[in-house]
């Protein structure tokens, strides 16, 4: 075998080991890249989990309110008094005083003061 041969088998040697070298650390990047996809991938699992609850937590409120809606709606039909509790509350809303909502209203002090002290806040 002459120089020129060694030196050679000494290159290809040498070029062999520094591609094991690269395909380790490829291989390695790969592991902690599969490992990361596995952890993100379980984190959408849990998001979309809670999502879907609380989906059908917000359908079941919305169900609810509908039904709260509908009684109320319900109850301001039969309630004539109710019908002018709510009149009053919205002249309070739109400004009205005290004074005011006993007259259009016909309502006692009491009454009028109570429902202006209510609704003013709201």
């Amino acid at each position: 075998m002459n120089l020129l041969q060694l030196i050679l088998l000494l290159l290809l040697v040498a070029v062999v080991a520094l591609m094991y070298r690269r395909q380790n650390q490829l291989a390695k990047r790969l592991e902690d890249a599969e490992r990361e996809l596995a952890e993100r991938g379980q984190l959408l699992h849990e998001v979309h989990s809670g999502a879907l609850g609380m989906g059908q937590r917000l359908l079941a409120l919305a169900a609810d309110v509908e039904h709260l809606q509908g009684a109320q709606d319900e109850l301001k039909s039969i309630d004539p008094e109710g019908k002018l509790y709510s009149r009053a509350a919205k002249m309070v809303a739109l400004g009205a005083d005290v004074e005011e909502l006993m007259r259009e209203c016909e309502l006692p002090r009491a009454e009028a003061e109570l429902l202006y002290n209510l609704h003013k806040r709201a």
